[in-house]
């Protein structure tokens, strides 16, 4: 299709970019619609055409119902194991994440990055203020 040959295209000019490619990695939901299809359908693209290069997937999974973090759509776990069965097929190896792992990540990520960017300001103003006195 022509998207399938778009998806190709984009991908075939990166790749001519580098001198060894090494892995493919390729970052995704599962539980979408456009996540676990076209995510899949890259695979399957990378699989058919760069069969000598590594394929990595980090796969973003639904959460489960009752969760701080659930998934409100309700085909999640149907797109979940559809795309799973494809993974298995296309790529080398899975890392598989929840919404929820995920979520605590980035809000670990934004305290800590809070907090170191803090610490420097603290102390470039006092070295600030060291060097006027």
């Amino acid at each position: 299709s022509k998207h399938e040959e778009a998806i190709y295209d984009i991908i075939r000019k990166q790749v001519e970019h580098c001198d060894n490619p090494a892995k493919f990695l390729l970052f995704h939901s599962c539980g979408g619609g456009t996540g676990s299809g076209v995510g899949c359908k890259t695979l399957s693209i990378l699989q058919d055409n760069f069969s000598n290069i590594a394929r990595h997937a980090v796969t973003i999974l639904p959460s489960t119902s009752g969760e701080k973090y659930s998934d409100d759509v309700i085909v999640s776990p149907y797109n979940a194991v559809l795309s799973l069965s494809e993974l298995c097929i296309h790529a080398n190896a899975i890392f598989p994440m929840s919404n929820k792992q995920l979520a605590a990540q980035s809000t670990n990520f934004s305290l800590s990055n809070h907090e170191s960017s803090t610490t420097w300001i603290r102390k470039e103003s006092k070295g600030l203020k060291d060097k006027a006195s």
